[in-house]
């Protein structure tokens, strides 16, 4: 009789270990997975972050080339004046021209507040990305917590069901 009840012992005690050694190897794994894409959130925080940088230089080139515009559409304007005969720096002309480049001007600053905003859409993305991954590394250490929790748990148990086998 005693030979049975070792082998129940030892079943017991070899189920919980083979239990515990899969919530462990459970739990590693949900931290390896949760690291891994928390790896690819910074990734493509970095992308958001570029592309800011992108296009916030894009606004720049933008911006140099609707100012050379403007510089060669006044200069055109003022050439047509004074081929009529109209003194450009004067009157009409003068107002004409000051409208143009007021208009130029603003062109710019849209140009220049539409990249900001945009590039600030991209860094809020940045930062959503990060704080994801912040947030996978947590639940993934958490997961790995409660799997050292459960193994514990289930060698108790072996160990409790074992220890009855004997009283």
């Amino acid at each position: 009789m005693a030979a049975p009840l070792l082998i129940a012992a030892g079943a017991s005690l070899a189920g919980g270990v083979v239990s515990a050694s899969g919530a462990v190897k459970s739990g590693n794994a949900a931290k390896r997975i949760a690291e891994y894409n928390a790896k690819i959130d910074e990734r493509n925080a970095k992308v958001a972050e570029q592309q800011a940088e992108q296009r916030l230089f894009m606004s720049a080139v933008e911006e140099g080339r609707l100012r050379e515009d403007a510089v060669e559409f006044i200069a055109d304007q003022q050439s047509a004046y004074n081929a009529s005969g109209v003194i450009a720096g004067t009157g009409t002309a003068l107002t004409v021209a000051l409208e143009s480049a007021q208009r130029a001007d603003e062109q710019i600053r849209n140009t220049a507040f539409n990249a900001a905003v945009e590039a600030q859409g991209f860094r809020e993305q940045a930062t959503q990305q990060r704080l994801a991954a912040n947030v996978k590394r947590a639940e993934g250490a958490a997961r790995a917590r409660a799997a050292k929790t459960q193994a514990i748990a289930s060698l108790l148990g072996s160990a409790s069901s074992t220890a009855k086998l004997f009283i």
